[in-house]
């Protein structure tokens, strides 16, 4: 069933069952990539009332998680890039939020990615918390599904590379 295309045509159940369907998918990408959870949440509603107010420009080639995670990420770079704007008061109500918000899970991942790029980050985050695949990810980031699979596999390496010796067994961390 296509979900957006109802909601062009005016279903608000739709939405309501999309956003069911999805947004702890998208919530995910927004926490991945704002690092505070109070944004995500914003974020995360942001996507569903664009997606809402976009419908119609949905096209049928795209899946409907390709569709919302574009969005979800112009989004959040758009919130990005309005805070380093205002980084100096951000940052402190930023650390309060954070110190009560932040699940410990979500920090280990990030740390554990923090030998990456951030291109690679952004790769690995679409692959495992959107379930995206190699040409979805390209579409998002503009790249060829080859490129992509090149970089995935590249970030994997790195991965490996960093934690083969820290208490995991030495054939692969990462698969």
């Amino acid at each position: 069933m296509n979900h957006i295309k109802d909601i062009a045509s005016g279903d608000f159940f739709s939405l309501k069952a999309l956003y069911k369907e999805h947004h702890i998918k998208v919530y995910r990408l927004a926490l991945c990539i704002l690092d505070d959870p109070f944004l995500a949440r914003e974020a995360t509603q942001e996507t569903f009332l664009r997606v809402q107010r976009n419908a119609d420009c949905y096209s049928p080639v795209l899946s409907e998680m390709t569709f919302l995670v574009g969005i979800a990420r112009s989004l959040c770079l758009d919130i990005l890039k309005k805070r380093a704007l205002q980084i100096p008061e951000y940052e402190q109500t930023k650390k309060l939020r954070t110190a009560s918000m932040t699940t410990g899970s979500h920090n280990d991942f990030m740390n554990f990615l923090a030998p990456l790029s951030d291109l690679e980050q952004e790769i690995l985050c679409l692959r495992f918390l959107c379930e995206l695949n190699d040409k979805e990810i390209g579409i998002i980031l503009s790249k060829t599904p080859r490129m992509i699979k090149r970089l995935y596999n590249q970030a994997l390496r790195k991965l490996n590379l960093t934690y083969r010796g820290e208490g995991g067994d030495s054939d692969s961390v990462v698969e």
